[in-house]
């Protein structure tokens, strides 16, 4: 249940943010791992475990699906070239704001 859930997590000194617990496959799946599975390179199939991740850009869109065995490092250089493309697009905002 959530309150195991949240008790368990403390031992890690978890920070970021986490959903309710929900269902991931079956009848009682969530909506937003229905779209995931069937947006993504899974293109419907199932999730294979626990820990699967999925990369969303600033605007929602499905960058990249990572299965269980990837460790959440291999992440970093997608993370890195989404947000360097976020800062280019802020500072190009900036500039443009200050034209006026």
């Amino acid at each position: 249940d959530a309150k195991w859930i949240l008790d368990f997590v403390k031992k890690y000194n978890v920070e970021f943010p986490m959903m309710e617990k929900v269902s991931v496959t079956n009848k009682r799946q969530h909506p937003i791992y229905k779209w995931l599975r069937e947006e993504s390179e899974l293109k419907g199939a199932d999730m294979q475990w626990n820990f699967e991740k999925f990369l969303l850009d600033g605007e929602g869109n499905i960058v990249k699906y990572y299965e269980t065995s990837n460790d959440p490092d291999a992440c970093k250089p997608e993370i890195k070239k989404l947000l360097k493309a976020w800062n280019q697009l802020e500072n190009g905002l900036k500039m443009a704001w200050n034209q006026f």
